[in-house]
C-alpha cells in the first residue's frame, strides 16, 4: 500500500514537472480568435526589453471589447516573459489611474478607454475606438430601427503588434511643426494636438523659417496649422523640394488665414489642390459659429468615421478640393475630396455639398509616395475644440495615414467577430420557459424530497 502511494505521488510530481517545463497548448476553438500570427510571434519572442501593457479602462465596458483585449494581451504575455499586462480601472481605482496618467503624460480626458504600451523610454496608446472594425448592417427586426452599426472585426493584434514594434525599434518619428507665420502655438492653444502626437510616439519639433531643406531632414510629417503671414520664396521652395522627395504634409487652412495669400495656395495648386479663401456656411448644420460635418467619402482617414456614424465640428471652414487640371505634370497623382457640407452648404461661388477636406497622393518611380492632407479649418484641433465630436479621432487617423506609422504589419488581418444567433418561435420560448421554471426546479425538489423521506424512514 505504501509503495503504491509513493508511486502515485512520484507520478503526480513528474506530471506537474513536465507540465511546467514543457507545456502543450491545444486550440479548441474553431475560430482561432486569440492565436497570434507568425509575424507577431517572431516580434514578441525576440524582445530585448520589457514592455508594459496597461489596459486603462472601465472593467464594465458594455460591448465585450474589454474582455477581448485582455485575452489577446494575455496571449502576448504567454509567448514572451518581457510583456507584462495589468488593468487600471479609472472609475474604481482613481489614485492608480491618476498616477498612470501623470507618469505617462496622458492628454485629453483622463476617463478614456485605451491600451497603453510602454517601455522605460517610449510609449504608444491605442484607443478602444481604433480597435473596432465597424459595419452598418440591416437589423433582423426592421421594426426596431432599420439599420444598426455592429462590430465585424477586432483590430487588436494589428495595432498592438505595430505599437510594440515601434516602441522597441529604438526611436520615434519626427514631426516638424512649422512656426514663424502666425501659426497656432504647439505649446499653448495646440498643446492637446501636440500631446496626442507624443502619445503616439512622435517627436514634435517646432521648426522656424525654412531656409534650407536640411532643416526637414528625417521629418516624417510636416504640420502647417493656420498660418497668417506670407511665406518667403525660399521657404516655399524648401517645402516643395520636401514634397518632391516623398514628404508628407498636414495643412490646416482655416479661419486665421487672411484674404491676402500666404503663398501656400499657389504651391499646392501645383500639387493638385485648390484652397478656398471665403468662409463656408451650412444653414442646416450650424452649431453657433461652428458647423457639423457628417458627409464623408471613403478613404483610410475617414472610413472609421463613416462606419461609426461620427462627425466633425469645424469653425468657419474654407473649401478644399482636388484640382486635377494643375497636376498634369505628376503622372502618379491621385486626389480625393474627403468631407463635405450638406446640400445646403454655401460659399462664395460654391453651392453644396462643398468639399472641406482633400487628400492627394503622388507615387514616384523611386522612393516613398508624397502625401498631402489639407483641411479647411485649423481651429477644430485647438485645445477648446479638439475633444468635440470626432475631432481628436480625425487627428489620429490623419497622422496615421500620412506617416504610415499606424500601417498594419503585413500578414495580420482583422480578427472577425463571429455572431451567434438563437432564433426561437413563440411556442419554443414557452416550452423553454416551462422547462426552466417548472420542470427543472420541480425535478430537483422531487429528488430532495425523496432523499429527505428516505432518511426519515
Amino acid at each position: 500500500m505504501t509503495v503504491s502511494a509513493l508511486a502515485a505521488l512520484a507520478s503526480a510530481i513528474l506530471i506537474v514537472h513536465l507540465a511546467h517545463h514543457r507545456p502543450a497548448r491545444l486550440q479548441w476553438s474553431p475560430h482561432h480568435r486569440y492565436e497570434l500570427s507568425p509575424a507577431t510571434l517572431h516580434l514578441v519572442r525576440g524582445l530585448q526589453e520589457d514592455v508594459e501593457a496597461i489596459v486603462y479602462a472601465r472593467r464594465d465596458e458594455p460591448t465585450g471589447l474589454h474582455s477581448s483585449i485582455l485575452l489577446l494581451l494575455e496571449e502576448y504575455a504567454l509567448h514572451s516573459p518581457r510583456i507584462h499586462v495589468r488593468q487600471v480601472d479609472y472609475v474604481r481605482d482613481r489614485a492608480t489611474a491618476q498616477a498612470v496618467a501623470e507618469a505617462h503624460r496622458l492628454s485629453g480626458e483622463i476617463a478614456t478607454d485605451m491600451v497603453l504600451l510602454a517601455t522605460p523610454h517610449r510609449r504608444r496608446t491605442v484607443g478602444y475606438a481604433e480597435l473596432r472594425e465597424l459595419q452598418v448592417a440591416d437589423r433582423v427586426d426592421q421594426a426596431l430601427s432599420g439599420r444598426e452599426i455592429r462590430r465585424v472585426g477586432f483590430r487588436g493584434e494589428q495595432l498592438f503588434t505595430s505599437a510594440i514594434r515601434h516602441i522597441t525599434s529604438g526611436g520615434s518619428s519626427r514631426v516638424s511643426y512649422l512656426e514663424g507665420h502666425g501659426e497656432h502655438n504647439p505649446g499653448a492653444d495646440y498643446s492637446g494636438f501636440t500631446r496626442l502626437l507624443e502619445e503616439k510616439n512622435f517627436r514634435v519639433i517646432p521648426t522656424g523659417h525654412l531656409t534650407d531643406i536640411s532643416l526637414l531632414e528625417g521629418t516624417a510629417l510636416l504640420v502647417i496649422a493656420g498660418p497668417r503671414s506670407a511665406f518667403s520664396r525660399d521657404e516655399l521652395e524648401v517645402i516643395d523640394a520636401y514634397l518632391h522627395s516623398g514628404g508628407r504634409l498636414l495643412l490646416l487652412h482655416g479661419w486665421r488665414n487672411p484674404q491676402s495669400p500666404t503663398g501656400l495656395d499657389a504651391l499646392l495648386r501645383g500639387w493638385g489642390l485648390r484652397l478656398g479663401t471665403s468662409p463656408v456656411d451650412d444653414e442646416g448644420q450650424r452649431m453657433g459659429a461652428d458647423i457639423v460635418v457628417r458627409e464623408f467619402a471613403r478613404h483610410p482617414v475617414t472610413i472609421p468615421l463613416v462606419e461609426a456614424g461620427l462627425g466633425l465640428q469645424l469653425f468657419r471652414p474654407r473649401s478644399v478640393a482636388p484640382f486635377p487640371g494643375a497636376a498634369r505634370g505628376l503622372p502618379g497623382w491621385q486626389g480625393q475630396s474627403l468631407a463635405f457640407t450638406s446640400p445646403r452648404g454655401r460659399s462664395r461661388g460654391l453651392r453644396g455639398p462643398v468639399p472641406l477636406m482633400a487628400a492627394v497622393e503622388v507615387e514616384h518611380q523611386e522612393g516613398p509616395a508624397t502625401r498631402i492632407l489639407a483641411i479647411g479649418d485649423s481651429r477644430f484641433l485647438a485645445d477648446d475644440r479638439i475633444d468635440h465630436l470626432a475631432n481628436r479621432n480625425l487627428a489620429t487617423l490623419a497622422a496615421g495615414w500620412l506617416t504610415d506609422e499606424f500601417g498594419l504589419i503585413q500578414g495580420i488581418d482583422p480578427q472577425p467577430i463571429h455572431q451567434f444567433r438563437l432564433s426561437l418561435t413563440d411556442g419554443e420560448i414557452r416550452r423553454l420557459a416551462w422547462w426552466m421554471l417548472v420542470v427543472g426546479p420541480g425535478t430537483i425538489l422531487s429528488i430532495g424530497f425523496g432523499i429527505w423521506f428516505r432518511r426519515r424512514r
